[in-house]
């Protein structure tokens, strides 16, 4: 733990050296709040590193320490109802005339409550093999990150580097004591060529590479505990699944690795047509670490692609964007005898994953001392997963179709010596067609113990806010101080509500 304090001390210290040399005085770093709606519009061109030359900003850094804080009725019990969260993070960005230099580093620490049928983390991304317990608790996170990327110029051509490592501990002070190590790395390579005097090319490849291990035990003599092997949508393994005590325990391992390529276009300045296509194969296995035998598997298939313009409209910069995306994943039981011979492999769990949408934004019209942007989005999703039983024969399903409304308005006002900065987020979800079903015994043999989790919520209406308040005040020619607190509410049709409180003060130079 201490190691991990001086490395990530060590380089911030050395950042933010190297950043008071480099960071011109004109920084205005409200801007990477003003315009985040702006840059998300073409956040899948940007994964592309040689093309980070067309970023919006031409220098940035910030430090910041920020506590975050989650409340709901309307929750998923295997991610928990509330959650307490404490960060540190700090982000660069140079660009000279033909070099591009980019990073960051930030360090969490998390309390999660009201979490049951789970002992892992990163359960959203583990779905829906989940290693889990009768017993719940409190979960803590301790969480490192680093990043840092690279590009350069050669005229017509461009090539960048990017890399990020995040390194994880999750942990519960009651018994049974999961001990969760995880670590998550990240590469990608890119090229772009111009093609014309108005056009860039780009295509970049990527991998990525997660890692999960968990140990559970249990420290008390006379303590004990049912552990579950969970297979998706309340089906439980029965080979592996036991009971702990104080001298017996579980380990486990999620392992899961990523390829992907990407090309995109994008002009070289000012407007222009604008697009991108992506393709990645995610490949996941659970072991057991007894002897490493496979739990259980899935191959993913994701496919994403984006095309828009932008265009002057009564002097201001507007863009219209059309977006598609298809998820199709595949999960695979391994069964075995009580020897631990391997009897079959099945194929049970099944998640295919539709949108399409179409997105606007634009810049408001300027007064006096204000500006603002607007972004207006309706996305079409269709989600449906099903687990099967003996003979194929559907089983469990969790199915819905749904239209997704968004509306945003950012407003900013200059002062003197500071700026001030209001965000508003609205928006909807209307699921025409949905099903729910879950929690069906695969077997007679089946554990009856099960409790379902319960998440109805995931098929339910909601609407949604979110506003934010950012002010920054200048010190010096060089040194800025801000403060900002975000609010967010989502309040579901008959069953509750999420809310989340969040308060951040920064320094940037």
């Amino acid at each position: 733990m201490k190691k991990r304090i001086y490395i990530i001390l060590y380089f911030l210290s050395f950042w933010i050296k190297g950043g008071v040399e480099l960071f011109a005085q004109d920084t205005i770093p409200i801007q990477s709040d003003y315009y985040k709606e702006a840059v998300n519009f073409y956040s899948k061109i940007w994964h592309n590193p040689a093309l980070r030359f067309s970023y919006p900003f031409r220098k940035t850094h910030e430090a910041s320490f920020s506590w975050f804080q989650e409340e709901n009725t309307a929750y998923h019990v295997q991610e928990g109802k509330a959650k307490d969260v404490f960060c540190f993070d700090s982000h660069a960005l140079v660009r000279k005339k033909k070099q591009l230099y980019y990073g960051s580093a930030g360090y969490r620490y998390l309390m999660r409550e009201g979490q049951k049928w789970n002992t892992l983390a990163d359960v959203a991304r583990l779905q829906p093999y989940i290693i889990a317990d009768t017993i719940g608790g409190k979960m803590y996170r301790e969480n490192y990150s680093f990043s840092g990327g690279y590009a350069r110029n050669h005229g017509r051509l461009r090539w960048g580097l990017y890399s990020s490592y995040e390194s994880a501990t999750t942990y519960r002070k009651t018994d049974p004591r999961p001990k969760n190590e995880t670590y998550d790395l990240n590469v990608r390579v890119g090229g772009a060529v111009a093609i014309s005097s108005r056009y860039v090319l780009g295509g970049s490849g990527d991998f990525a590479k997660y890692q999960q291990l968990q140990n559970l035990t249990i420290v008390r003599d006379v303590g004990s505990a049912a552990l579950f092997f969970m297979r998706g949508l309340g089906v439980t393994e029965h080979h592996f699944s036991t009971v702990l005590n104080s001298h017996r325990h579980s380990s486990s391992m999620y392992k899961e690795k990523r390829y992907g390529g990407s090309i995109q276009l994008i002009p070289f300045s000012g407007n222009g047509f604008f697009g991108h296509f992506s393709y990645s194969q995610v490949d996941f296995r659970l072991l057991s670490t007894r002897n490493y035998e496979k739990i259980s598997t899935f191959d993913k298939q994701l496919f994403d692609c984006s095309a828009g313009r932008s265009f002057l409209l009564y002097n201001k910069v507007h863009a219209v964007k059309l977006i598609a995306s298809y998820h199709n994943v595949e999960g695979l039981e391994y069964n075995y005898t009580h020897a631990d011979e391997l009897l079959s492999i099945s194929p049970k769990y099944y998640l295919k994953k539709y949108a399409a949408g179409l997105s606007i934004s634009g810049e408001g019209w300027e007064r006096p001392k204000l500006r603002s942007l607007w972004e207006a989005t309706v996305e079409y999703r269709k989600n449906k997963k099903e687990y099967f039983g003996i003979a194929d024969a559907p089983l469990n399903k969790e199915a819905y179709d749904c239209l997704y409304v968004s509306l945003t308005k950012n407003v900013q006002v200059p002062f003197r010596r500071s700026i001030f900065l209001c965000k508003l987020k609205a928006g909807c979800r209307y699921n025409y067609a949905r099903k729910l079903k879950a929690g069906a015994l695969a077997a007679p043999t089946a554990l009856e113990t099960l409790v379902v989790p319960v998440h109805d919520f995931l098929t339910k209406n909601y609407i949604s806010a979110l506003l934010l308040l950012r002010y920054d005040y200048r010190l010096t020619e060089k040194y800025r101080i801000y403060t900002s607190v975000v609010g967010s509410y989502r309040a579901y049709e008959s069953i509750g509500h999420q809310k989340a409180y969040e308060a951040k003060l920064g320094l940037a130079f």
